[in-house]
C-alpha cells in the first residue's frame, strides 16, 4: 500500500510539472510593451504651476495647473527653442514631451486674466535640468498631441497588426500599409480649417479611427500613437510641405530616421516642431 501511494504521488507530481510547462499563454501576454506615463515623487511647484519630473531622463514631465475657468497656456523653452501649450483647466496633469533632448527647460504658465481675454498674466515658473540615456525615448509615450490610451481601440489593432512581428522595420511597414490601405484625407474638415483660420488644432485621434478620415495631423498622430505602441519610436512632425502647411511621421529604427506621410506624396519637407 505504501509502495502504491508512492507510486501515485509521483504521478500526481509528474502531471503537475507537465501541465505547468505545457500550459496555454493567454494571447495578451504576448502583446509588446507600451510605455505610459507614470507619477512619481519629484514635484516642483511655483505659483500655480507644479511639475512631476520623476521621470525626466525618459523624456517626459508632468504638468499641472491649478484649476481655473480662463485659458490656460504653458511656454516652454530649451535655449533658443520654445513651444506653447494650451493647458486643460481641471487641475489634472498633463505629459509634456521633452523633445529638444537633454539640457536645461524652462515651464511658464500663463493665465488669462479674464474669460475670453487675450491678456495673460504669468502664474508659476519651473525651471529643470535633464539628462536622458536615449534623446528618442520621448517618442515612445503619449502626449498632448500624440493622445492615446491602452485601451484604445487602434492600439489594439496594432497589438493586432504586429503580434508576431518583432523586427522594427516590419512593424513599421505594417502599421503604415494599414494606415495607407484604410484612411482618407478629409477634404470637408479641410477646407473648415481654412474657412475659420484655424490655429494650434489638437489632433483628433478618436474621431479619425472612428470615421477613417482626417487630414493630414490627425492622420500622422494616429500612426504615431501605432507605432509607439508597438515599441517604435516615431516624431508628430508639424511644418511645411511645397509651402502649405503640413504634418508626417518621422521614425526612427536603429537610429535613422525615415518620414512616412500618410497622405500620399509631397516635397520640400520643413519641420518646424516635433511632438
Amino acid at each position: 500500500m505504501r509502495k502504491y501511494r508512492q507510486i501515485m504521488l509521483f504521478v500526481l507530481f509528474a502531471t503537475v510539472i507537465q501541465s505547468i510547462l505545457f500550459m496555454t499563454v493567454p494571447a495578451f501576454a504576448d502583446t509588446k510593451a507600451s510605455f505610459f506615463p507614470e507619477t512619481g515623487k519629484k514635484e516642483k511647484t511655483d505659483g500655480s504651476l507644479t511639475i512631476d519630473y520623476s521621470h525626466m531622463d525618459q523624456g517626459y514631465v508632468l504638468v499641472r495647473a491649478e484649476k481655473a475657468d480662463r485659458s490656460i497656456k504653458l511656454k516652454v523653452d530649451h535655449g533658443s527653442d520654445s513651444l506653447y501649450y494650451g493647458m486643460n483647466g481641471d487641475g489634472k496633469n498633463e505629459t509634456i514631451p521633452l523633445q529638444y533632448g537633454s539640457g536645461t527647460y524652462r515651464f511658464t504658465l500663463f493665465i488669462a486674466q479674464r474669460k475670453d481675454s487675450n491678456q495673460y498674466k504669468r502664474a508659476g515658473t519651473v525651471t529643470l535640468k535633464s539628462t536622458m540615456k536615449d534623446e528618442t525615448s520621448c517618442f515612445l509615450y503619449p502626449n498632448q498631441y500624440v493622445s492615446y490610451r491602452a485601451d484604445s481601440p487602434f492600439i489594439e489593432k496594432a497589438q493586432e497588426l504586429c503580434k508576431d512581428l518583432n523586427d522594427p522595420m516590419e512593424i513599421a511597414k505594417a502599421i503604415c500599409k494599414y494606415i495607407r490601405a484604410n484612411f482618407s484625407y478629409d477634404w470637408n474638415k479641410s477646407a473648415n480649417i481654412r474657412s475659420n483660420n484655424t490655429k494650434n488644432m489638437l489632433p483628433d485621434i478618436e474621431t479619425t479611427w472612428n470615421t477613417k478620415l482626417g487630414v493630414c495631423q490627425d492622420l500622422s498622430a494616429l500612426t504615431c500613437a501605432m507605432l509607439r505602441s508597438q515599441g517604435v519610436p516615431a516624431k508628430l512632425a508639424i511644418g511645411s510641405a511645397d509651402g502649405s502647411c503640413h504634418s508626417w511621421v518621422v521614425i526612427i529604427v536603429d537610429g535613422k530616421s525615415r518620414r512616412f506621410d500618410p497622405t500620399g506624396s509631397a516635397g520640400n519637407y520643413k519641420a518646424e516642431r516635433y511632438y
